[in-house]
């Protein structure tokens, strides 16, 4: 094997990059998008487990109100509503007719505003999931 001369980074880590705002909430995005997925299978389990054995019904409605339960009900919701809010977000930039509408959430003040709304979401959905 011929030895390298360049000085050129053999492993690289994301961790050194820095991506702007906008490239983050369109990562997140894809990722709450997985998560969406991923939960959906566990709820059409709990449905079909519901429909086939309803005496069990007590059962999962006990495993909704334990710990992982509500873990997995804080990640679904907040996955939700993130993927709603970014997808909002991205249809709009992609179909706005005014381009100064599309600069506009293009900045990262609008990544920030959806990240703010976000926020006070995420808050009240907690405080209503776990209180």
């Amino acid at each position: 094997m011929i030895p390298r001369t360049d000085k050129r980074p053999v492993n690289l880590s994301l961790w050194h990059f820095h991506f702007p705002l906008n490239a983050l909430v369109s990562i997140s995005h894809r990722i709450s998008g997985v998560i969406l997925i991923l939960s959906l299978f566990i709820w059409l389990l709990l449905l079909n487990q519901m429909i086939l054995m309803p005496t069990d019904f007590a059962q999962h409605q006990a495993w909704l109100s334990s710990l992982s339960g509500q873990v997995f009900l804080s990640l679904f919701w907040l996955a939700l509503w993130f993927h709603w809010l970014a997808g909002v977000r991205h249809l709009l930039i992609e179909f706005c007719l005014s381009n100064r509408i599309k600069t506009a959430l293009r900045t990262p003040q609008a990544a920030i505003g959806c990240f703010t709304v976000w926020g006070v979401g995420t808050l009240l959905i907690l405080v209503r999931i776990w209180l």
